[in-house]
């Protein structure tokens, strides 16, 4: 009988303490009762993405290592959570968030109604962790017990998934702010395009490369998509006009697309995303501010009216 997967979910400036918890849910693995799989896993040369996604579709548990780092994550926030919170709900998923370290995780929409463990509500590596192995202890033979007795309870949704992730992607959205994917593999970037935007009150789900984008648009709503033409090589799509493609054969002209990118002859490029119904193509060091907040607008108003 193949061992259930625990998909280990955290940041990766918490690693000492994911190492710690892997150590204690070791002790399932070695006695033949899960699988473990955290992004350690993934080997030099694989694409990390794939395998990632792989895991949390293979995955029956999911432990999270919740501390400031990871609900500061934009990564974890709009590639991993809302996964894993549409596996609990269509394929009972079982969901454990594990409290490592003191933080406002009450204010936090999707995670204030789950069951958090330590019960107590006391942090595992809080007061020096001098409790950290009792509790990592207990966890793991919860987990255990569930496993054994092919019965857990941890975490029921006690409202539709579009209300857990609102802060993110809001389920039906009035007005501002509107939602924007921008898809650019440069960080810096991401970062330059998701301010400039969230100065005209729009909420921003930055990522890296195709897949992050696809899985995104497959489950949640954008007003816009702005795209890099060229993505990380080493991922199966890096010419982002195969992910202006892939929105225009699934959603037709409904989401507008802008082209931001450092690369290519700007009329030749026009012309060309014309037949893909590209509202805008913007190089990178012609960025103007306040014109590149203007053509947002419009294209949100056009879709729109």
């Amino acid at each position: 009988m193949t061992q259930p997967v625990i998909f280990i979910s955290y940041s990766r400036r918490d690693n000492a303490e994911k190492n710690k918890m892997m150590s204690h849910l070791g002790v399932l693995q070695q006695a033949g009762l899960v699988d473990l799989w955290s992004d350690d896993r993934i080997e030099a040369g694989e694409n990390w993405h794939v395998q990632m996604q792989q895991a949390i579709t293979q995955a029956k548990i999911a432990v999270l290592l919740i501390t400031a780092h990871f609900l500061n994550s934009e990564f974890i926030l709009s590639a991993e959570v809302p996964t894993l919170l549409q596996r609990c709900q269509n394929d009972g998923l079982v969901v454990y968030p594990i409290l490592a370290r003191a933080c406002a995780w009450r204010s936090v929409n999707w995670l204030r109604d789950m069951d958090v463990w330590p019960k107590s509500g006391v942090p595992v590596w809080s007061d020096g962790g001098i409790h950290v192995d009792e509790d990592l202890s207990v966890i793991a033979e919860d987990i255990s017990n569930g496993i054994t007795l092919k019965k857990h309870t941890p975490f029921v949704l006690p409202r539709p998934m579009s209300e857990w992730v609102q802060p993110l992607i809001p389920a039906q959205k009035t007005g501002n702010p509107r939602q924007i994917l921008v898809v650019d593999d440069e960080l810096s970037w991401q970062k330059r395009l998701t301010r400039i935007l969230r100065e005209i009150d729009c909420t921003v789900v930055a990522v890296g490369n195709y897949e992050q984008a696809e899985n995104l648009l497959d489950n949640f709503k954008f007003d816009l998509v702005t795209v890099d033409l060229n993505l990380d090589q080493s991922t199966r799509y890096a010419d982002g006009l195969e992910l202006v493609l892939r929105i225009r054969e699934t959603f037709g002209p409904h989401i507008p697309v802008i082209v931001v990118t450092g690369t290519g002859n700007l009329e030749e490029q026009r012309r060309a995303f014309k037949e893909y119904g590209v509202f805008d193509f913007i190089q990178k060091a012609k960025l103007d501010l306040e014109q590149f907040k203007d053509i947002v607008k419009d294209a949100i108003a056009h879709s729109t009216a």
